[in-house]
């Protein structure tokens, strides 16, 4: 088989377009949903700040843990410096039979 051969059988195998009804079923779905009811539905109910509650709480936490990641950190790197690290370290190993 050379190219010519897999070019002739790959042209019998075209792809084809979506069905016009389906642009038209999109198309219509786009327009029943228009900009403010998606608007609305992203809204909490009622206005409440109580839906916000969760989203707040995560952040709080969030924060909670870093500044306590932060302060063990600062903590160890005080209690065991940090070597230069232009210095090196010497190793002199030897083979015991």
């Amino acid at each position: 088989m050379d190219d010519q051969d897999l070019e002739t059988r790959l042209r019998a195998y075209r792809p084809v377009s979506p069905p016009d009804a389906l642009r038209a079923r999109v198309v219509d779905a786009g327009r029943v949903a228009d900009a403010g009811s998606v608007a609305r539905r992203l809204q909490p109910s009622g206005g409440s700040s109580l839906a916000w509650l969760p989203a707040v709480a995560a952040l709080l936490l969030a924060t909670i843990f870093y500044w306590l990641a932060a302060n063990d950190r600062a903590r160890l790197f005080a209690q065991f410096p940090v070597t230069d690290s232009e210095e090196t370290i010497d190793l002199h190993l030897e083979n015991q039979p």
